[in-house]
């Protein structure tokens, strides 16, 4: 009788176990809320087709995590996406899909929210087809679970034929073993105000890539690119200097510059380095730190006072003469990052490249 009860006890125990997996596994609540009220639905694609179809703008809430599994999403409506502390996670080669002109809006009122995408070999979180996009707060993660399977190339945000991005806060991450893109720029425009961009992969990639464009703007941001063995993009680049313009914002870059550092041209604006075929601007110079700007080193020397250092910003050919006055400094410098040596720099086993980055001709 014991053996039977006891019996009865595992057998009863475990079919609650899997009850309770069968309910945490479909129990992805989710809320509408539009014109018509509140509504709650079992699962999100469904919420999304009522929310798509309704003539004022939906506000979709998740009240659970939720997979999505191998089924693409697509927002064709004003929608604003609420990821409410939880996670929204998926696998399919294109996450979400934004077309038809949509207004879609993505938040998350709690923190912790995620948009976690793992796919292989080849994966894009959100595609801006047709429509717009705004990034208010939450995160949009494309990283492997398993290190194994990290896939051959992965995006955050395309934005491609009219879509249109604003990142206004949030962050994008994007992680890959091949090729690695934050926000990739391939039509449209894209203006990033606020939040972060962090791309990390062994071989190409960028946190803001921009094969083309009508037009893309930076007002300010963090935007992080961590490539072991790249050498062929950067933060910024493959753009026409008149379709990207820089305001502000925050750039880091670790992994290889040499090869692309020469025979391009890195340009500094407002403190910033971007790094693109066309220089930015055809400024020559600038006072480090004031950010004042001159269309001649000549100019730049005059304006200069005691402490200030004068940078050559693209290469240059003096037409006058001209005084580096005492307690300045004349920087032509051979490197991205502006160095300035005041003393004997330390020794390096390290051989690398040489080019010439800046030419200052007299």
């Amino acid at each position: 009788v014991f053996l039977t009860h006891l019996v009865v006890f595992y057998v009863i125990y475990i079919i609650l176990l899997l009850l309770c997996a069968w309910t945490a596994i479909t129990a992805q609540k989710v809320s509408v809320e539009n014109i018509y009220g509140i509504k709650e639905f079992d699962n999100l694609p469904e919420a999304l087709v009522y929310a798509n179809t309704s003539i004022t703008e939906s506000a979709v809430t998740l009240l659970d995590n939720v997979d999505v599994q191998n089924t693409p999403l697509t927002l064709s409506g004003n929608v604003t996406l609420n990821l409410n502390g939880y996670e929204l996670y998926g696998y399919a080669s294109t996450m979400i899909n934004i077309t038809n002109n949509a207004e879609v809006t993505i938040k998350d009122s709690k923190g912790g929210g995620v948009i976690f995408q793992d796919s292989d070999p080849e994966s894009t979180t959100i595609c801006v087809t047709d429509g717009t996009l705004r990034i208010n707060s939450g995160e949009i993660r494309n990283t492997p679970y398993s290190k194994k399977e990290s896939g051959l190339k992965r995006w955050g945000v395309k934005v491609c034929n009219d879509g249109t991005l604003t990142m206004n806060g949030g962050k994008i991450n994007v992680e890959c073993t091949k090729m690695a893109y934050g926000v990739y720029v391939a039509g449209g425009t894209a203006t990033i105000n606020d939040g972060e961009v962090n791309v990390k992969c062994l071989c190409n990639g960028a946190a803001v890539y921009v094969p083309s464009a009508r037009k893309v703007l930076i007002n300010g941001g963090s935007l992080f690119y961590n490539s072991m063995f790249g050498e062929y993009h950067d933060i910024v680049t493959n753009v026409a200097a008149d379709r990207l313009t820089i305001n502000g914002g925050k750039f880091l870059h670790e992994g290889n510059l040499k090869k692309y550092c020469a025979n391009r041209y890195v340009t500094c604006q407002a403190g910033l380095y971007t790094i693109s075929d066309k220089p930015m601007t055809t400024l020559a110079a600038m006072i480090k730190h004031k950010e004042n700007f001159f269309n001649t080193v000549e100019e730049a020397l005059a304006a200069a006072a005691a402490g200030d250092t004068v940078v050559v910003m693209n290469d240059y050919t003096m037409t006058s003469d001209a005084t580096v006055k005492r307690g300045t400094v004349l920087l032509v410098p051979y490197d991205m990052a502006g160095t300035c040596y005041t003393k004997h720099p330390e020794s390096t086993f390290h051989h690398n490249e040489e080019y010439v980055y800046r030419t200052l001709t007299i």
